[in-house]
């Protein structure tokens, strides 16, 4: 290879030819036809996380002045948009590809260009890349509000983008390249589809108030709930309330709240230790199921999750309380998301103002729940035990392809 050759670390078999720097200016326009007679109603946004959307359905309404939109930017089809707002996602600002398949309009804060010359996907995953950061606080001017960057059109317009000298190249770059969002997007999809089929199931398979038997249930069930303390399936116990200087490089491992996502947990150990001498509390074990008892915002405070593969001597820190030993965990677990869970929560921490919020133990163990046969018991605790074991596998297939993804872009581009 030569010293000084461009090209990337990671290319696709056949193609050697270095890679060309070329200035965006000499691969796109700028667009600057606007929308004068106001005949385009349909006003835009470039969303950091979702690309180009309708302001309609990313805010669920227009936030445009119906009486200003003839001094927006019309935006055709595949033309591309640079929004100056940053966010943490996107430190200079997202620039995205409008593959809404229609023309919309964009406030005269965007700015929008047309691509020529170049392979479009290719130059869309580009600029998912952060390859064009370095250039963009380099020329970006110092004046810049604290939520926008403040970049000039020419030095905009000069950003070198390192391009493969063969259109082929760019077109079997960006597909692969695509082909992996697609996945990322098809395990998202189910992921958000299960998440609303358990949400309706939650609806139905609990008494509502003032009921004692669920709208939807299995077959053969027939017999009444019984309405009774939470106490009688659960035993509670509080947390490890240990100090900073106990936490030691190894030890007994504690688990955060950062491990709970959704109503299954999720092994993403921090690998925090504390003092063995310190801890005075039962080890957690499979089938416990940890509660959010304590945080600094009340909006987390009742997060809930069942423990499955937990690494051995690990404990749950003073913020959590836990459910220990119940003989019926999946159902447990699927009774703290019902509806009557989220409305004991929002009384508990109701006039907490959002900052802090404190889950009282006796308050929960007091709850008057419906419980139903053991046998219902069972169907019921293993039904959301699937669901939430295909949520995980499709949250977690999602997690490891965005992963993968980073590293390509990272790899593939210059």
């Amino acid at each position: 290879m030569e010293k000084d050759k461009l090209e990337p670390k990671l290319r696709f078999p056949g193609f050697t030819e270095p890679w060309e720097h070329r200035k965006l200016g000499n691969i796109s326009k700028k667009c600057i036809v606007k929308n004068t007679n106001k005949a385009i109603t349909e006003t835009f946004t470039n969303s950091a996380e979702h690309g180009i959307v309708s302001q309609r359905d990313f805010f669920d309404k227009d936030i445009a002045n119906q009486e200003n939109i003839s001094s927006y930017y019309v935006v055709n089809i595949d033309d591309f948009v640079y929004n100056p707002r940053i966010s943490s996602s996107a430190p200079c600002g997202p620039i995205s590809r409008n593959k809404l398949g229609r023309q919309g309009i964009m406030s005269p804060l965007y700015t929008v260009f047309s691509p020529s010359g170049v392979d479009l996907a290719f130059l869309e995953q580009y600029f998912k890349t952060s390859r064009w950061y370095s250039y963009m606080y380099l020329n970006g001017d110092t004046g810049a509000r604290a939520d926008r960057f403040a970049i000039k059109d020419k030095s905009f317009f000069d950003m070198p983008i390192a391009t493969p000298s063969s259109l082929n190249e760019q077109e079997i770059i960006s597909t692969f390249l695509d082909q992996t969002d697609y996945r990322i997007t098809l395990h998202q999809r189910k992921e958000e589809e299960l998440q609303k089929l358990k949400k309706g199931l939650l609806q139905k398979m609990f008494p509502k108030d003032g009921e004692s038997v669920p709208e939807v249930r299995f077959p053969n069930f027939t017999n009444t709930w019984e309405q009774r303390e939470l106490t009688c399936l659960i035993r509670l116990e509080r947390g490890l309330t240990y100090k900073p200087e106990d936490i030691r490089e190894d030890g007994i491992r504690v688990l955060r709240s950062s491990n709970i996502v959704g109503d299954s947990f999720i092994l993403a150990y921090d690998d925090v230790f504390v003092d063995p001498r310190v801890v005075n509390i039962p080890f957690s074990e499979d089938g416990d199921i940890l509660i959010t008892a304590a945080n600094g915002s009340s909006k987390l405070v009742g997060k809930h999750a069942l423990i499955k593969g937990v690494k051995p001597e690990t404990t749950v820190p003073g913020g959590f309380m836990f459910v220990g030993k119940t003989e019926y965990p999946d159902f447990v677990n699927a009774l703290l998301s019902a509806p009557w869970y989220s409305r004991f929560i929002a009384k508990s921490t109701a006039g907490g103002n959002g900052a802090i919020g404190n889950l009282n133990k006796n308050s929960l163990m007091k709850t008057l729940i419906f419980k139903p046969s053991l046998s219902e018991m069972d169907c019921i605790g293993y039904m959301f035990s699937m669901i939430d074991s295909l949520i995980t596998l499709h949250h977690r297939k999602t997690e490891e392809l965005k992963k993968l993804k980073k590293a390509l872009l990272q790899q593939m581009f210059v």
